[in-house]
C-alpha cells in the first residue's frame, strides 16, 4: 500500500501522515485511514488493456529468478519493512504452478542499438529505483542516447514532472540535438502539505 502511494507524485505527500496514523491508531485514526483507503481505491486508474495474467506470464517466464525463491524466503526479506514490494511474494506463490514459456538468449541481455533514446528516471521512484535503472544509462551511450536522473521525481516522471516533460519535448523535436538537462538536478523538494483538493478528497477536510 505504501509503495503505491510513493509511486505517484500526487499521493507520496501522504506517506508520512499514513504512517503516523498507523503508529498511533486511535479510533479517529481508524476512521480517517478507512476513508483514505476508500478514496484511494476510487481514485485509481485501471482497465483499458491491463492484464494481470499477461503480467504474471511475462514476469515469471522472463524476469523472475530461476530457480524461483520460495514464498518463505521472500517473506523473510519483506519482514520488518514499512515499504516493501509485496508483489514479489505473489509471484513466488504462483511460480511453482505457472506454465512459463522457455527462456531464450535475449532474456537478461541488452539490445544493441544506435538509435537516439531518451531515458528518464526519478531518484525517488520505488518501481524503477536508481540502482535498477542506472545500468541502462551505462549501456546506451551512443550519440543521441541520453539517460537522465530527475532529482526527487517519482514514477511516470515525464507525466508528473515539468522538468522531465520539457526535456522530453526538446528531444522529440530534435532527437540528435544536445539536451539541456540542468533542471533535472534542481527539482523542488517534496511538499508534505499535499493539496487542498486532495486533502478534502482523502481526509474529508
Amino acid at each position: 500500500f505504501l509503495p503505491g502511494l510513493a509511486i505517484s507524485n500526487y499521493t507520496r505527500a501522504y506517506v508520512t501522515a499514513v504512517i503516523y496514523r498507523l503508529e498511533r491508531c486511535d479510533p479517529a485514526d481508524v476512521t480517517a485511514l478507512t476513508k483514505f483507503t476508500a478514496g484511494l481505491s476510487g481514485a485509481s486508474v485501471g482497465g483499458g488493456g491491463w492484464s494481470d495474467a499477461l503480467r504474471f506470464h511475462v514476469v515469471l517466464s522472463e524476469l523472475f529468478p530461476e530457480p524461483a525463491p520460495t514464498s518463505s524466503a521472500i517473506q523473510a526479506k519483506l519482514d520488518g519493512f514499512y515499504m516493501a514490494p509485496g508483489e514479489s511474494l505473489y509471484f513466488a506463490q504462483a511460480a511453482a504452478s505457472w506454465p512459463v514459456y522457455p527462456r531464450d538468449a535475449h532474456v537478461g541481455a541488452f539490445a544493441v542499438s544506435s538509435v537516439p533514446m531518451l531515458m528518464l528516471n526519478g531518484t525517488l521512484d520505488p518501481a524503477t529505483a536508481p540502482p535498477v535503472a542506472a545500468p541502462f544509462g551505462s549501456h546506451f551511450t551512443a550519440p543521441g542516447q541520453h539517460f537522465v536522473m530527475v532529482e526527487r521525481a517519482t514514477h511516470s516522471v515525464m507525466f508528473s514532472n515539468a522538468c522531465a516533460a520539457g526535456i522530453a519535448k526538446a528531444f522529440l523535436l530534435d532527437p540528435k540535438q544536445a539536451l539541456d538537462t540542468s533542471c533535472a538536478s534542481a527539482t523542488p523538494a517534496v511538499d508534505f502539505k499535499g493539496s487542498n483538493k486532495l486533502n478534502t478528497y482523502f481526509w474529508g477536510r
